[in-house]
């Protein structure tokens, strides 16, 4: 009874207790592989993109070995395994009297899927623009801002739209530029917001005007990005409707590190919530580098380079972050290889990030060995995440992985294992919930409930049976 207290008052806190959707175990749904028919009868897919995925969509894009940039953007329908495809170089740009060349990593939202195009080359080209595609037809492309046609705001088409886009909640944001002295990063829902521009002076800077932009994100309408100041030194910001009309900072190159020594002096990547969370990768002096985030507005070290994997292996390198729902995704690189590794932002098991290993090399999927295997920008929904894989024997394919959780499942006590005291927890949820209400029966269903029928019986006894012995190094 004194360890069910300690549930109930967790409860009545409202502390996070898992609700175990997959019976503690990530499960591999396989999406398409490279040399997979392209529908229309137009050849067989020749490389893929980090995907995106919405509930039983996953968008992605093909391309050809070598190019940084693809040649055609798919969405695939996984609960019949329709593939269509939304635009290739056989589709024409509207009104520019030409192809498409190259696309950009597509992004889903409410059953729509926008992505960047462009016709010509990289370095001169001669349209460009975001574009949207619906279901159930995917067939006709509308413009949601291009160097064609007149912006839904009034005045002229911007000269170059930036190729670095996101999509959420109905509203898109993307970079323009009118000229080498103009540029700026704009939300589009029912009107054009720009969030910053080259006229902006820069948060905590008196005087100093933003002098170019990259690597943005957006969630919910809220919108993060690198800025650069005219002597090219670079800072996070974010824009936040509930912090008012200007951008505010996250960090720049007079931020200290937390939990580490000096000042930032760079960024490498950055990702932003529906609440205004920020999670970005962040470097220092004598080789300092880490995965940090600035959560409720505080500034804190969610991992960094001497931290340790979940096997054990020196954490030595990571990319690609993303942050949603209370948690953080990376790539993250040991001495075993590569690997998608997912955590709380807010909880940490005897010192260390509450960190798990999804997918990485040397895994077996579909009978084959995995080389590596990354994310997408826009790749987690829920307690699934979308990711692209290559194989030792040079296969390439996209998968699903469900069942991603944090903290462990059935771990009650967050002590970063499943055993006998969470066991003494189940029991009493087993014998008692019939005779309890209110605060402990959410809680008992919370934590237990693993077919989440409502009650607790033997099924999620045998639920319970199969998340046992679970630590963070072999969930």
């Amino acid at each position: 009874m004194r360890r069910f207290l300690a549930l109930w008052v967790a409860a009545m806190v409202l502390l996070e207790v898992f609700v175990a959707s997959a019976l503690g175990h990530v499960v591999i749904e396989h999406i398409i592989s490279v040399g997979d028919a392209i529908p229309g009868g137009a050849g067989i897919l020749r490389g893929i993109s980090a995907p995106s995925i919405e509930g039983n969509l996953v968008a992605f894009c093909d391309g050809e070995p070598g190019l940084s940039f693809q040649t055609g953007a798919y969405v695939v329908e996984r609960s019949t395994g329709l593939v269509h495809l939304i635009a290739d170089r056989s589709s024409p740009f509207p009104e520019a009297g030409a192809l498409f060349d190259l696309f950009g990593t597509p992004f889903l939202d409410e059953g729509k899927v926008y992505f960047w195009g462009m016709v010509g080359e990289v370095m001169s080209p001669i349209a460009q623009g975001v574009f949207l595609v619906e279901a159930p037809e995917w067939a006709s492309l509308s413009p949601v801002v291009d160097t064609i046609h007149t912006p839904s705001g009034g005045g002229s088409p911007p000269a170059a739209v930036g190729s670095m886009h996101f999509h959420d909640n109905g509203i898109s944001v993307y970079k323009i530029s009118n000229g080498v002295d103009y540029a700026a990063i704009q939300r589009l829902a029912e009107s054009v917001v720009t969030i910053v521009d080259t006229t902006c002076e820069i948060p905590n800077k008196p005087g100093s005007l933003f002098g170019n932009f990259s690597i943005w994100s957006m969630a919910g309408g809220n919108v993060g990005f690198l800025g650069y100041d005219e002597a090219a030194a670079t800072g996070l910001y974010k824009y936040v409707d509930s912090l008012g009309p200007t951008p505010v900072l996250v960090a720049d190159s007079q931020t200290p590190i937390p939990d580490g020594e000096g000042l930032f002096v760079g960024f490498a990547d950055m990702a932003i919530d529906e609440e205004g969370n920020v999670a970005f990768i962040g470097v220092g002096d004598n080789d300092q580098a880490g995965v940090y985030a600035q959560t409720e507005g505080v500034l804190s070290v969610f991992l960094d380079a001497s931290d340790f994997l979940p096997n054990g292996d020196h954490l030595s390198a990571f990319w690609d972050v993303s942050i949603a729902d209370g948690k953080i995704v990376i790539l993250g690189a040991g001495s075993s290889g590569l690997g998608i590794y997912v955590g709380s932002w807010d909880g940490e098991c005897n010192g260390a990030p509450t960190l798990h290993r999804i997918v990485g090399t040397g895994d077996i999927i579909g009978g084959k060995s995995l080389a590596y295997a990354f994310p997408g920008p826009k790749a987690l929904c829920g307690d699934q995440l979308a990711f692209a894989a290559i194989f030792n024997d040079s296969s390439q394919g996209i998968y699903v992985a469900e069942g991603i959780t944090v903290p462990l499942p059935g771990d009650v006590d967050e002590d970063c294992d499943v055993d006998h005291d969470d066991y003494v927890d189940f029991y009493f949820c087993l014998e008692r919930l019939a005779l309890e209400r209110g605060a402990i029966v959410e809680a008992c269903l919370q934590a237990f409930d693993f077919d989440a029928d409502g009650d607790i019986d033997l099924a999620d006894f045998a639920g319970f049976q199969r998340v046992v012995g679970l630590t963070l190094s072999n969930y």
